[in-house]
């Protein structure tokens, strides 16, 4: 089934991981409801063949129970393959895995920094988290972190602020952005930020650039919508309506 979107003409969801384009599709209502909370009015069923009839890109994958502890991502013709058992499909963590060794360099600081003050001066929302899934962002840890892809680890030392009832997860655009919020001496690891979120802490807030112009904060609930910003949505003109 394909979810849908409150108040989205376009009828499907997409999400933007790791630099790919997903199309997110689940096998239960009740599994479509835990992963997209808040977000999903209907659904419109379809099937493997229909999707493959309708595919709007070939750059486009396909992401399965996204979320859930049965996901899968994948180019869509793996599904056939996964159904002869001639392929396995890979998880989220695999997938992040994958891509360890191509984390983002970091981004010219002045340029995203002074991009995001432009977009937050113009009220540009769209362009501001544009810019923010683009950069490569200081992440304070507990601890110090010897290599970035430490985050796929279930004990990675995230450094949570806020207070116990809305913790937080702080991430900076710039080491001097960090140094001027805590002083020197705090451990941190660079990554790119849909990196981070793709692997992100449940019930924690984001908070970027925390006591700076550019900083924003948002809840926990809508952390994981951020990896479906701005990704392009399929034209279902001829889809069923959702039920």
């Amino acid at each position: 089934m394909l979810p849908r979107l409150v108040d989205d003409g376009a009828g499907v969801v997409t999400a933007s991981v790791l630099g790919e384009t997903y199309l997110l599709v689940y096998t239960s209502v009740e599994e479509m409801r835990a992963r997209l909370p808040g977000g999903v009015d209907g659904y419109s069923m379809t099937t493997y063949a229909e999707l493959r009839s309708r595919w709007p890109s070939p750059e486009w994958r396909l992401a399965v129970n996204a979320g859930s502890p049965l996901e899968a991502y994948v180019a869509l013709d793996a599904v056939e393959g996964a159904a002869a058992g001639e392929v396995v499909l890979p998880t989220m963590a695999e997938l992040v895995d994958d891509a360890r060794g191509e984390l983002a360099e970091p981004s010219p600081v002045d340029d995203v920094e002074s991009a995001l003050a432009a977009a937050a001066a113009e009220g540009d929302v769209d362009r501001y988290v544009g810019v923010l899934l683009d950069a490569t962002v200081t992440l304070p840890t507990e601890h110090a972190v010897a290599d970035p892809a430490e985050i796929l680890d279930p004990d990675f030392p995230w450094r949570r602020g806020g207070t116990a009832e809305r913790p937080v997860i702080e991430v900076f655009t710039s080491p001097a952005l960090l140094e001027a919020a805590h002083g020197g001496g705090v451990p941190a690891v660079a990554v790119a930020l849909p990196f981070a979120l793709a692997v992100w802490p449940d019930e924690c807030g984001l908070s970027v650039n925390p006591g700076h112009p550019t900083g924003i904060e948002v809840p926990s609930d809508q952390v994981p919508w951020l990896l479906l910003w701005g990704a392009p949505d399929l034209d279902t003109e001829d889809t069923p309506d959702p039920p």
